[in-house]
């Protein structure tokens, strides 16, 4: 059965990368992120470039929109 992941990066920051240890081949991350997001540590980025999974990272919007 897949697992789909939704990571809220502004809150969680990297520590979804945790997640790899217990990943099926066919489950997905995806990971919402913000200008508010913080930076990942080199180590994460590290353990994401050696990973055989690949997250999709989603770029999201934080204006306020005001009709």
């Amino acid at each position: 059965m897949r697992n789909i992941f939704f990571v809220d990066s502004e809150n969680v920051g990297d520590s979804w990368i945790q997640l790899f240890d217990y990943l099926n081949d066919d489950d997905c991350i995806l990971v919402f992120y913000t200008d508010k997001s913080p930076n990942m540590s080199y180590a994460n980025v590290v353990a994401l470039k050696q990973s055989p999974f690949e997250p999709e990272f989603i770029s999201v919007k934080t204006e306020l929109i005001m009709p």
